[in-house]
């Protein structure tokens, strides 16, 4: 869905503006088009960190565990690279959480999965699906040509600190990284990787060190 924030303004489709300040930064940067790889995609449009990045010419990667989701990308972005993969520290499969069968509160997560239905017991777990998981880096080499896109979106319920930590972006990761799951263990892990906070908006935002001032001061 997207929603006027202003009435002088842009639109955002993000849940929280996200794009809206992902593309600022990337303006400062000196980068109108630029690449990316949105991991736990979930919907094209509906709160899609890269759906306004789509609209302004920006191509990349979706990456989307729930086989009930994909073909809405294929359909609504054909540009994209669009992959039904569940993404994890390590390839193989795991059980998918299924509370139905378009909720973003689906999960590899059996904790995360457990938590939600008991805090809303109108839901359930109605089924448990073993599902393909892969590398991001392996995702990067096979449909990156192995260079990492200029930004990454993670929203993989409560996965994202484990995948982020088996990654190594030191020399040459994502200029810009929103990341769903926060707290000074993430923080301390993205400074180990190369990257300092940037911006909490309900998720939080991360930049290449090298990169922060530029693309917060625009100069």
């Amino acid at each position: 869905m997207k929603i006027l924030i202003s009435s002088g303004g842009g639109y955002t489709y993000a849940q929280t503006g996200d794009d809206l300040l992902i593309l600022n930064l990337f303006k400062n940067l000196g980068m109108n088009k630029f690449s990316y790889i949105d991991v736990g995609a979930h919907h094209p449009y509906n709160i899609s960190n890269t759906a306004l990045m789509y609209e302004r010419g920006c191509r990349g990667v979706n990456v989307e565990a729930n086989p009930n989701l994909i073909e809405n990308f294929k359909t609504a972005r054909p540009e994209d690279i669009n992959l039904n993969f569940g993404v994890a520290a390590k390839e193989g499969e795991m059980p998918f959480y299924m509370i139905d069968d378009w909720s973003g509160r689906n999960t590899f997560d059996r904790r995360s999965a457990e938590d939600f239905v008991k805090n809303n017991p109108q839901f359930t777990i109605r089924k448990i699906m073993s599902i393909p998981v892969v590398r991001l880096e392996w995702i990067i080499q096979e449909y990156c040509k192995g260079i990492w896109p200029d930004f990454m979106s993670i929203d993989i319920e409560s996965l994202d600190y484990e995948v982020l930590k088996s990654l190594d972006l030191k020399d040459n990761g994502p200029k810009i990284i929103d990341v769903e799951e926060k707290g000074e263990h993430v923080i301390k892990m993205m400074r180990e990787q190369g990257y300092e906070f940037c911006l909490n908006t309900g998720n939080a935002i991360y930049i290449r060190k090298e990169c922060k001032e530029k693309a917060m001061l625009g100069h």
